[in-house]
């Protein structure tokens, strides 16, 4: 197979072809570290929320809002 991603943090749909290719096609874990192109630690951190959570979620982060809602309306 030739490699799927190059870039540094996984799209999560790329996680889900990995996890999904792990639990119900019986992929290796070394299999998908070629194909996905990822460590190790990475598809095993993948598998280890997914295993925790039963699903593949990033974490949500809060933003600050620069601006008050009167700049945001003006703008």
């Amino acid at each position: 197979m030739e490699a799927a991603t190059t870039k540094q943090h996984a799209h999560p749909n790329t996680v889900f072809c990995c996890l999904y290719g792990y639990y119900n096609l019986g992929y290796s874990r070394q299999e998908l570290v070629d194909v996905y192109n990822k460590t190790v630690i990475a598809t095993g951190n993948w598998m280890k929320v997914y295993e925790d959570t039963g699903t593949f979620q990033r974490s949500k982060t809060s933003s600050d809002k620069k601006f008050t809602a009167a700049q945001r309306q003006w703008l």
